[in-house]
C-alpha cells in the first residue's frame, strides 16, 4: 500500500494491537469499500494516526475515507459531528465505530490556515467557528469529561517533584492550580477540543469548516487552547508576545469572555500539551514558550 514509514512507526508504537491493524488495513479498507459502494483512491501523503484517503463514491462525486484503529477518541470525533450535522463542521455522511471508519464530506477548495497568512482571520475564523459549534445541544454524556482529558497534567504533578521535574515546575504549579479552579466551572458544553489552523479549512458550502474534533465536554474556554500554540511556523514562531496579544484581544471580543479567564485555559492546555508530548518521549519547547506570553493575562 505504500504506506508512509514514519505512519507505520507511530502506529506500531502508539497502539498495542498496531502491528496487528496495520496488517489488516487492506482487507479493512475492501470491506468499507463493499459496505459503502466506494473506491478508495491513494491516500493522502501527510498520514499520521490514521489512515485517510479519497474516496469515489458510487454517484461519482468524492468523499473523503478515514479508519482508525478503532478506539474512544474515533468514536468521540464521530460522535461530535453527528451532533453538529454539518452546521460549522465538515458532515459526517457514513460512519461504522466498531470498526473506526468514517466518510466525511470533501471539502473543496479545503485550503487550511497553514497556507493562509493571515492571523486575524484566522483567530477570527476560529472564534465564529467555536460559537457556532458550543450552540449547538448535545447529550454530553457519551463525551470524556475535560478533568478527565486534561488528567495527564495531574500525573505528571503526581509523578514529579520540584526537585525531579524536567519540566520547570513552576509551569506545573500554576496549571494545576487553575486547572483545579477553572473546572469548578458547571457550564459546559460540547468542545472541539483541537480547534487550530490546520484543522479549519475552506469549503464551497462556508467560508471554514471544522474537522477532526475531539469531541470533549468541559467549559468553553478550553477550546482557544490549541489555536494558541499554532501555528509551528518559522516565519512567525518568534512573534509569540504579539500574537498571543492580539488573538487575545481578538477571542475575548467575539467570544465575550475576560482576557485573563481565555489566557488560563490557554496556559492550562500549553502545560498540558508539553505532559502529553513528555509521556510520548518529547519535549517540545513551543507551549512552554506560549505559556511564558499569556502568565501576564491571568
Amino acid at each position: 500500500m505504500n504506506l508512509p514509514r514514519a505512519f507505520i512507526n507511530t502506529i506500531n508504537t502508539t497502539f498495542d494491537e498496531g502491528k496487528d491493524w496495520l496488517e489488516r488495513l487492506p482487507e479493512l479498507i475492501r470491506e468499507c469499500e463493499t459496505q459503502w459502494h466506494m473506491e478508495v483512491l491513494a491516500h493522502f501523503p501527510n498520514l499520521t494516526y490514521n489512515f485517510v484517503a479519497p474516496a469515489r463514491l458510487k454517484d461519482g462525486s468524492l468523499a473523503v475515507f478515514k479508519l482508525g484503529v478503532p478506539r474512544d477518541e474515533l468514536a468521540s470525533e464521530m460522535r461530535a459531528l453527528q451532533t453538529w450535522k454539518g452546521d460549522g463542521a465538515v458532515r459526517l455522511l457514513k460512519d461504522d465505530i466498531e470498526k473506526g471508519a468514517m466518510l466525511l464530506e470533501k471539502l473543496e477548495p479545503g485550503t487550511s490556515f497553514w497556507h493562509i497568512k493571515d492571523d486575524v482571520l484566522a483567530s477570527t475564523t476560529c472564534a465564529n467557528l467555536l460559537l457556532k459549534l458550543w450552540s449547538k445541544k448535545a447529550d454530553l454524556s457519551p463525551f470524556r469529561p475535560l478533568e478527565s482529558w486534561s488528567r495527564e497534567l495531574a500525573k505528571y504533578a503526581e509523578t514529579f517533584t520540584a526537585s525531579s521535574s524536567p519540566i520547570p515546575y513552576h509551569f506545573i504549579d500554576r496549571a494545576m492550580a487553575l486547572r483545579e479552579d477553572l473546572l469548578q466551572e458547571k457550564d459546559v458544553v460540547l468542545l472541539h477540543g483541537d480547534l487550530h489552523h490546520d484543522n479549519m479549512l475552506s469549503s464551497n458550502r462556508a467560508p471554514f469548516l471544522a474537522i477532526d474534533p475531539k469531541g470533549v465536554a468541559g467549559p468553553r474556554g478550553y477550546d482557544v487552547g490549541s489555536f494558541f500554540m499554532n501555528p509551528e511556523d518559522p516565519d512567525i514562531q518568534n512573534d509569540w508576545k504579539r500574537l498571543t496579544e492580539q488573538r487575545l484581544e481578538l477571542f475575548s471580543n467575539i467570544l465575550g469572555f475576560s482576557k485573563d479567564y481565555l489566557a488560563s485555559w490557554a496556559f492550562v492546555h500549553c502545560v498540558l500539551s508539553v505532559t502529553w508530548s513528555f509521556a510520548d518521549g518529547t519535549f517540545p519547547q513551543t507551549p512552554l514558550d506560549i505559556a511564558k506570553e499569556l502568565e501576564p493575562f491571568q
